[in-house]
């Protein structure tokens, strides 16, 4: 309340849970003084992995049904925490940001824009590709695959979805097998 009351804080009017933000400057400086203690790295992994629990709970519903909306709207407010935690994770834990990446990439398929998605999972597929499970490599290629397809890149899609379509028959998914199919169905 006193950060507010100096005009440090402002509270946003969002639909949901208290949201605020705060000018450029005092973030910055907040930023210099979290780093000058030390704690900026375990801030930003709490950080990465509060997102990663908000992400992985909304996707069952981000593949329809009467909650789809509102996770979409839940996660577009956070697109950019969402970021900010794959940017971090990226570089510090690979394993997490492929889990988000896997987790929330419907964002993007459904939001937009698709050329960012395509290109954080891209990235994701090509950085420490060796140590990613095959279950979250297969939720990154569907993904890869299901955006290339909405932008036109007919060929891009056609390796993304054989390799998905090879590590979801191994692992037995066959929920996953269907998505893989359906998208490759559109390229053949």
């Amino acid at each position: 309340e006193r950060l507010g009351d100096h005009s440090l804080l402002r509270q946003l009017e969002e639909v949901g849970e208290p949201r605020f933000t705060m000018l450029e400057t005092i973030r910055e400086f907040g930023l210099e003084q979290l780093q000058a203690s030390g704690e900026a790295d375990e801030t930003a992994q709490r950080h990465a992995a509060y997102i990663l629990t908000l992400a992985e709970e909304a996707e069952p519903a981000l593949w329809g049904g009467s909650g789809q909306r509102s996770w979409l709207d839940r996660l577009e407010i956070e697109r950019d925490n969402l970021r900010a935690a794959l940017t971090w994770a990226s570089e510090h834990e690979p394993a997490i940001a492929a889990r988000l990446g896997a987790a929330g990439w419907q964002l993007w398929y459904i939001r937009g824009p698709l050329s960012e998605g395509q290109a954080w999972l891209e990235r994701l597929l090509t950085e420490r590709a060796e140590r990613l499970e095959p279950a979250v490599r297969a939720k990154l290629l569907l993904g890869a695959g299901a955006m290339a397809l909405s932008q036109g890149d007919r060929a891009r899609v056609k390796p993304l979805m054989s390799e998905g379509l090879a590590l979801t028959r191994a692992s037995g998914n066959t929920l996953g097998t269907a998505r893989m199919l359906h998208i490759l169905g559109n390229v053949v």
